[in-house]
């Protein structure tokens, strides 16, 4: 769900991509949440597309530079300070509201541990992520963990052959865990790392092929990567698990591998770049925030405030501010605490070289 911070290149096309996934994983959560609508394929396939888009951004990040021990504690490092100044802000506010009415305070407060150490994505991170959205995160740093390896073997045709294994090992388990189930009751089954490890290792394999500043691409691939998105909304089912399972799931799941590859090719126009490059920045806290913002307007103080105007003109409302704020928290704190952290560590780190 983060964009690179191991290198200053950027895939344009990519970074538009993460950020209409954040908002409409956004848009999915608002919608449920006021009774307007169900779109369960925003939600699912909005966060699945991050999985694709994580593996793709990390290896044009990271490609030939994860060849030594320390280079891998190096990135290990960054990944953490990358992702955890917000998810740490959070989840101290998140589990602050749990605590209000949890029954099992010490509990919660383990939960929250293993959420700041991000080990709670190696086993059920969908029952024990405190955050809401975080059990994705806690996934995304097992793939972390992976990737090393996973980056010497996604290259060429042997990379496309190891996705495919991927993709088909990941269907098998989903088809296993969620057969006879909806997605509430067989969550905790369904929120591990086989669920997603076949979107992760087809975007290492996508990543293997981008070559950032090409200017060979076609303007063919836009119109795939915006059909392809389209596509999955209007043929995602009223029911989340019917999106997921037989060849239903695997065409859809299909589909937003190919909607990365063509964003991954499409030439995004310079002036467009500047909002693609917002919309990147953004998408993590939009990720993050905007269960929080949609809480905040669901209290009885604000909701009554409120309450007057249509339900679908609050979320597009407060999805809108979640972007605001997004950038104001991503200018004003992510990236200034980000930047500062990795200066503290690779001082630390050159010191101990030396």
């Amino acid at each position: 769900m983060t964009s690179s911070s191991a290198s200053t290149a950027r895939v344009f096309g990519l970074d538009l991509l993460r950020g209409c996934s954040a908002l409409a994983v956004a848009t999915y959560h608002g919608l449920a949440w006021f009774d307007v609508a169900n779109v369960p394929v925003l939600g699912t396939y909005g966060v699945y597309l991050f999985f694709v888009l994580s593996g793709a951004t990390m290896v044009v990040a990271y490609q030939n530079r994860l060849s030594s021990a320390a280079q891998i504690v190096d990135y290990l490092v960054l990944r953490y300070i990358r992702i955890a100044p917000l998810y740490l802000v959070a989840l101290l506010a998140s589990t602050a509201i749990a605590a209000l009415t949890s029954h099992d305070r010490f509990a919660l407060l383990g939960r929250a541990a293993l959420n700041a150490l991000f080990v709670f994505g190696a086993g059920n991170p969908g029952e024990t992520a405190v955050v809401v959205g975080g059990w994705s995160i806690g996934i995304e740093f097992v793939f972390y963990f992976l990737f090393p390896v996973l980056l010497s073997i996604t290259t060429g045709l042997r990379g496309i052959a190891v996705a495919a294994i991927a993709l088909v090992a990941q269907w098998i388990f989903v088809d296993i865990t969620l057969t006879g189930k909806s997605l509430e009751t067989g969550w905790t089954n369904y929120t591990q790392m086989l669920s997603f490890i076949g979107y992760f290792v087809s975007g290492c394999v996508i990543g293997s092929f981008v070559r950032v500043g090409d200017r060979a691409q076609r303007r063919i691939w836009p119109a795939v990567a915006v059909g392809g998105a389209v596509l999955l909304v209007v043929a995602g089912p009223a029911e989340a698990t019917d999106g997921l399972l037989g060849l239903r799931g695997a065409a859809l799941s299909a589909l937003a591998v190919v909607v990365v590859v063509a964003a991954s090719r499409a030439a995004v126009p310079v002036w467009l770049r500047p909002f693609a490059e917002f919309l990147g920045n953004c998408s993590y806290s939009v990720y993050l925030l905007h269960p929080l913002l949609f809480r905040l307007f669901r209290s009885q103080r604000i909701h009554a405030s409120v309450s007057a105007l249509p339900a679908p003109a609050v979320v597009v409302g407060v999805v809108a501010l979640s972007l605001v704020l997004a950038h104001l928290v991503y200018t004003g704190f992510e990236r200034p605490v980000q930047q500062r952290l990795r200066a503290l560590w690779r001082r630390r780190r050159d010191a101990a070289a030396n």
